[in-house]
């Protein structure tokens, strides 16, 4: 039996139907910035080639997204979707971890992409009948770090009710968030660096072999709650992104992680694999710079990135996808670190028993 029993049971991952590669998104803003001044198009052209991002999913065809619509209209199609993409994406994780609906105790949900009262889990649990008593925790406003924060609250929970299994579905549809409107730099860096996806998790104690949670934490870095958020317009939401953001992951990477890891009786260098939220390319390209010294490397965050850009809360989903299905070690010490509004560095430290 291990010492350590909360167990990743299962993951699933989806995207929306609609993807564009970049040029054909790069053909889309130019069409949107027609009326702008060409210094400025390509100024936003370079943005988006130097995303580093090859492809990008959406909720809705390109034309749509582009296209102006009112708060209502957006707001509509993100419930829509929210809905049915989470049961999706719930059902394609219960089927791997061989469990029913009712088996859910607990359902942890993210999302900042949209707005609905009740949230989608409450459709969700109706459309599968899961059981009356389920325990329903919806998560917003934390942004990307929010899938990380949700497997800390879930191993918090199973602490608290060792027989719980816990379900998560992070879901993030930034495309439908484009203000076409606006041409203010945070909103194309936010449009050439954001796209849609949904990752699911579920949570448990096992005595099996695989991946356990040794250890979390919270981290907040105090007076930087401008670097990073979303602005309510009449129009919707509009990406606050602050060229700081950058320099203050950078300044406090090393007092965020080394400490943390001392308490596990761990050193930087004993962690066999990074997952992390990559953020945008800038964010990545520092983050390398900072492994390198180290002899580490993020490359699935890089991939995930490069393959599907920033999914909010849903990307350390993928990128744990990732690491799992190309990893060539077992035993391994995983750190996975998201960051997010506030500002704030949220870390789980996963194991892999054999």
């Amino acid at each position: 039996m291990y010492g350590n029993k909360n167990t990743l049971l299962a993951l699933e991952t989806k995207l929306p139907k609609y993807h564009y590669s970049n040029e054909e998104v790069i053909e889309q803003v130019k069409k949107w910035l027609c009326t702008q001044d060409e210094a400025f198009i390509n100024k936003a052209v370079r943005i988006f080639k130097g995303s580093g991002i090859t492809k990008r999913h959406s909720i809705a065809p390109i034309e749509v997204l582009f296209s102006k619509r009112t708060l209502k209209e957006s707001n509509e199609l993100y419930m829509q979707e929210a809905i049915r993409l989470g049961e999706v994406a719930l059902m394609g994780a219960l089927e791997k971890a061989c469990l029913q609906p009712k088996d859910i105790d607990i359902i942890i949900t993210t999302s900042c992409t949209g707005f609905m009262i009740p949230s989608f889990d409450a459709y969700v649990v109706n459309k599968l009948d899961m059981k009356s008593d389920i325990k329903r925790i919806p998560i917003t406003e934390i942004g990307c770090a929010a899938g990380v924060s949700a497997w800390i609250l879930a191993h918090d929970f199973i602490k608290a009710y060792p027989e719980s299994k816990v379900a998560i579905i992070s879901l993030e549809f930034p495309s439908n968030t484009i203000q076409v409107d606006n041409y203010s730099w945070d909103n194309i860096v936010s449009t050439a660096i954001f796209a849609d996806g949904v990752s699911c998790s579920i949570w448990g104690n096992s005595d099996k072999p695989g991946l356990k949670v040794v250890d979390t934490q919270m981290y907040h870095v105090k007076n930087t709650t401008g670097v990073i958020g979303y602005d309510l317009h009449d129009g919707g939401f509009v990406m606050r992104l602050q060229k700081e953001i950058t320099n203050v992951i950078a300044e406090n990477f090393k007092e965020i992680i080394i400490p943390f890891l001392k308490k596990n009786h761990l050193q930087i260098t004993d962690i066999d694999k990074y997952l992390v939220h990559p953020g945008g390319i800038k964010i990545i390209e520092m983050i390398e710079l900072l492994m390198r010294e180290i002899k580490k490397d993020v490359s699935e965050s890089r991939e995930i990135m490069q393959k599907y850009g920033n999914l909010s809360s849903a990307t350390i989903g993928f990128i744990l996808e990732n690491y799992l299905q190309t990893k060539t070690s077992i035993n391994d010490n995983v750190l996975a670190l998201g960051f997010g509004p506030g500002f704030m560095a949220h870390s789980i430290l996963l194991k892999e028993f054999r």
